[in-house]
């Protein structure tokens, strides 16, 4: 239920709670889980808008701009997707430590 790409806006706020880890977790698999699936589990331009939306949080948050920034990199170059890093939890790690 929450990873859903309509919840993106609530995931970026719970990154500034003490579940910013879990929040990260999110984020990074409706990306890279759309990606995978070929967008079946979410509409693109939707993800792209939800991405756009984000994007002043990334002002006074480090880890949502370095989200921001591999999401953008990923949809352009869906052939760099791995699945420990995207839906396994290794970039979501580093982006809450940001």
């Amino acid at each position: 239920m929450l990873r859903d790409v309509e919840r993106i806006p609530i995931l970026v706020e719970l990154t500034a709670s003490p579940k910013r880890l879990f929040a990260f977790g999110c984020l990074y698999l409706i990306v890279g889980d759309a990606v995978r699936s070929g967008f079946n589990t979410a509409n693109r331009p939707q993800l792209e808008q939800a991405i756009v939306e984000a994007a002043p949080a990334a002002l006074q948050d480090s880890g949502i701009a370095v989200w921001l920034e591999q999401s953008r990199e990923l949809l352009e170059h869906p052939e760099e997707f791995d699945y420990d890093q995207w839906c396994g939890g290794l970039l979501a790690a580093g982006a809450a430590s940001s």
